[in-house]
């Protein structure tokens, strides 16, 4: 008896707590490998683990969060209105879909998710022969399933007298959503496509929606992305708006260039990676740190190291770039064709200090950016632009293109194409 109580027990009570102990470290190990990763996303070490094309699901989104903070910030403060602007693949798309998933709204938008209504449309859904009233319809069928549930209410009524007149008097409605203490947020993807709607590129839609969203007091909240700046935008909609001020100064752009440092390093901080310091180097400069190339880049690199055809850092970083350029040149046209003439005469003067051959073959005098600034009209701003959407920098006067495989691009394109600039 002794035996048993004054050995066999207490040992027994050593080896469970031995036992507990290490199923919890082993349970602690297994959640921290799993902490940040989507569920079905368990490293496989033939997948690669950058990806590209679709817009980045909210669970596997990574950076932006000054601009997350920014938007979602102006929402709950008085329901401000905001502009995401950038070149394509910029994460535009990405940025608007993680601001309305239902799983981020506690986390970015606290006590007030509850609140908001969110309404997000692809401007591109839009028929061609889309008018006002199809337009709120569509836009208004969040708003639509949330009255449902209270159906005798004064903005219900106020919902079916706008329904009843086509949505051409949204006054009442909007007001009404202000008495709710609820926010209506539009989110409009390519918002510029809507310019080539002949029935909605009139004065009377532009305007009606700036004044509903300024007059709204927060009810009526406006996020909407573009492919072109503000600016643009306000010039192409500047013939309706006579000598009134332009329809979209309402808005804070918010401008999509590069990521950060810290932002960059978790991108590619990814499962199954082993990159060097200079492989992060490399692919730091040739992307200019901009996510959907960062994401491209960084895949090529990867695949060459589990090709394992070259053995050499060198080598293998060339066959990378070469596979990245390949990838990516057709989006990279695309930008450029986007830009207006003077922001390629401004790149075009950027590129042509790096390029000092094909400068000479082009019979291009030397080129001094700060004289030109001075004599061109436009440039300046030209190359603001640019330089906050990074594609170039200015490093104390020496300006360089960023990202470097646009020198690559800038180069392949045709002799006369750029006389003509």
């Amino acid at each position: 008896m002794l035996y048993i109580t004054n050995f066999l027990l207490p040992l027994m009570g050593v080896l469970t707590a031995l036992f507990l102990a290490a199923a919890t470290y082993l349970t602690y190990q297994q959640m921290k490998g799993f902490k940040g990763k989507p569920h079905g996303s368990e490293p496989n070490p033939n997948y690669n683990p950058f990806f590209y094309g679709n817009p980045v699901l909210p669970e596997q989104f990574i950076g932006r969060k000054a601009e997350v903070r920014r938007v979602a910030g102006r929402i709950v403060n008085g329901g401000q209105s905001s502009a995401i602007t950038g070149t394509f693949r910029s994460g535009k798309t990405s940025l608007l879909e993680y601001l309305a998933a239902p799983e981020k709204q506690t986390t970015l938008y606290g006590n007030k998710a509850d609140t908001l209504i969110f309404s997000y449309r692809d401007a591109n859904e839009f028929d061609f022969e889309c008018n006002q009233a199809l337009f709120w319809c569509s836009v208004l069928e969040p708003l639509q399933k949330r009255i449902a549930e209270i159906p005798d209410s004064s903005l219900s009524k106020a919902y079916q007298a706008s329904q009843k007149n086509h949505f051409a008097n949204l006054d009442e409605l909007i007001a009404q959503i202000g008495n709710m203490n609820w926010q209506l947020v539009l989110m409009i993807d390519e918002f510029d496509v809507l310019l080539d709607r002949p029935h909605l590129n009139k004065t009377e839609f532009f305007g009606g929606l700036r004044q509903l969203a300024s007059r709204s007091r927060g009810a009526l909240v406006l996020v909407m992305t573009t492919n072109t700046s503000l600016t643009q935008l306000h010039q192409k909609t500047k013939p309706f708006t006579k000598s009134g001020s332009p329809y979209f100064n309402f808005l804070d752009e918010i401008i999509l260039g590069p990521l950060s440092d810290s932002e960059v390093e978790e991108l590619l901080d990814q499962d199954d990676t082993d990159f060097s310091d200079d492989d992060r180097r490399f692919v730091k400069e040739i992307t200019g740190e901009h996510p959907y190339l960062l994401q491209v880049a960084a895949s090529a690199l990867w695949e060459s190291y589990k090709n394992g055809s070259e053995d050499d850092p060198i080598k293998r970083q060339q066959h990378a770039k070469q596979d990245f350029y390949d990838r990516t040149k057709a989006t990279l046209n695309d930008i450029w064709q986007s830009w207006l003439p003077t922001t390629r005469k401004a790149f075009t003067a950027v590129a042509l200090i790096r390029l000092e051959t094909l400068r000479t073959s082009l019979k291009v005098q030397p080129i001094d950016i700060k004289a030109i600034i001075n004599d061109v009209p436009g440039f300046k701003q030209a190359l603001e632009e640019i330089e906050k959407q990074g594609f170039v920098k200015n490093e104390n006067g020496d300006w360089q293109v960023h990202p470097t495989i646009f020198l690559d691009f800038f180069a392949d394109l045709p002799a006369q194409e750029l006389r003509q600039l």
